[in-house]
């Protein structure tokens, strides 16, 4: 995440929406009252932190192994179920290969579940609305627009469990490769803990993606935030939207909210 200079004009006008008559300070946020904090919701766009990481710090679980473990071994071992692991172990199990994917949570990763195909679908919704308010432009009369939020995120979900659905059938159809729930340890140069399982292979491949990372901002632990995955889950219409960040996941949720008909400010 970009931190805003306190003498910029772009934190100027995030002030001015605080602090009487865009009264200036420095020091992060621990100034403001958490009264006016409640004015509006706060969603944090800090960079994601990368588990490639992993592939020069390898993850070692310490302590002993279940007694109850099953030693499994395979032509190859893919972490992560996202965009890169799912293709990959896809095309390694088409050409005979005996593939382990492991997954802690959804399948997908975060395109799916979190990133392109929710978002996307909730953009979309906001261009209709956009659409519906400004329709008078191509002579078509649609007074008194308002946004369901609620129904929107269902919308979001179900197209999110669908997509889903269809990354379980690819994996099911392939017998040679297996899905492994759970999360993944190294404990030795070639193997991997998940659960009671044991698994070994010479080639493993690390595709864990990654997640928000929150920016260490004075006085942010102290307000209820929103990454760009919890904003969401949001079933109610936020009546102003504070975005920390301005690239490009920042502006997609800003124009999308305010189409929505929350006020924003980025």
């Amino acid at each position: 995440m970009r931190r805003v200079h306190p003498y910029s004009r772009t934190s100027e006008a995030l002030y001015s929406n605080f602090s009487p008559a865009g009264q200036r300070h420095r020091g992060g946020f621990s100034h403001l009252k958490r009264t006016e904090f409640r004015a509006a919701k706060l969603l944090v766009l800090g960079n994601f932190f990368n588990f490639h990481t992993l592939l020069r710090h390898p993850m070692y679980c310490f302590g002993a192994l279940s007694h109850r473990r099953i030693s499994m071994n395979y032509d190859a071992i893919i972490i992560g179920s996202g965009q890169g692991g799912n293709p990959l172990a896809y095309r390694l199990a088409d050409l005979g290969w005996s593939v382990a994917l492991i997954e802690k949570k959804d399948l997908g990763g975060t395109c799916i579940n979190v990133g392109c195909t929710p978002t996307k679908t909730m953009v979309h919704r906001a261009q209709v609305a956009h659409y519906a308010r400004n329709a008078a432009r191509w002579g078509v009369r649609a007074p008194n627009v308002s946004v369901d939020l609620a129904k929107i995120v269902a919308q979001k979900d179900e197209v999110v469990f669908s997509f889903r659905g269809g990354q379980q059938k690819q994996v099911d159809k392939r017998a040679n490769l297996r899905l492994h729930r759970g999360h993944a340890c190294f404990v030795g140069l070639h193997q991997l803990k998940v659960g009671d399982d044991l698994l070994e292979s010479e080639k493993i491949f690390i595709d864990t993606g990654g997640r928000p990372n929150i920016p260490a901002i004075s006085g942010l632990d102290t307000v209820s935030y929103l990454t760009n995955e919890s904003v969401m889950q949001l079933t109610t219409l936020p009546e102003h939207l504070l975005i920390l960040g301005g690239g490009y996941i920042g502006l997609e949720f800003g124009q999308m909210f305010r189409r929505y008909g929350s006020r924003v400010t980025v």
